[in-house]
Parts: C-alpha cells; sequence; structure tokens
C-alpha cells in the first residue's frame, strides 16, 4: 500500500500535468479562433476579442478547473466560486 508521501508526491505529479494540460487547452483556443480568423468567419476584432479574453479569463478558468481536480473539495458550490 502507497504511503502518505508517496500519494502527495503522485498526486502533485497528477497537478502538474493537469496544468501542463490545461495551458495546451488554450494554446488549442487560440489556434482555433485563428483559424476561424483565416477561412473568414469571424472578424479580426473577433479575434483579437477572443484572445484577450483567453488572455484576462485564463486564470480564473485554471483556478475553476484546479477546484475542480482538488480531492479535498466536496461541494460544487466551492468549485464553482458561487
Amino acid at each position: 500500500m502507497a504511503g502518505e508521501g508517496e500519494i502527495m508526491k503522485s498526486y502533485e505529479q497528477y497537478e502538474k500535468e493537469c496544468k501542463k494540460i490545461r495551458k495546451e487547452n488554450e494554446a488549442s483556443l487560440k489556434k482555433f479562433y485563428q483559424y476561424l480568423y483565416e477561412d473568414e468567419k469571424i472578424t479580426k476584432d473577433s479575434l483579437q476579442d477572443m484572445k484577450e479574453r483567453i488572455k484576462e479569463d485564463m486564470p480564473e478558468w485554471l483556478a475553476t478547473m484546479g477546484r475542480y481536480d482538488d480531492p479535498n473539495i466536496e461541494s460544487m458550490e466551492e468549485v464553482w466560486d458561487i
């Protein structure tokens, strides 16, 4: 059976990997909106607005997902900061 130290190390690795995946998702969102712009589905202003929104809101999105992944949080109100 794994000791507490091993569990914490495993959880820290899990958190690190989740953060990496979230950052990759941020890059994917930006690429998706760039594609929409290049395919003339959105305007340059819309592209810039979305990039700015992603940049501004990503810290809160990451914090929310961190709370969602946190095994110590038992209530969805805590996750969504309601």
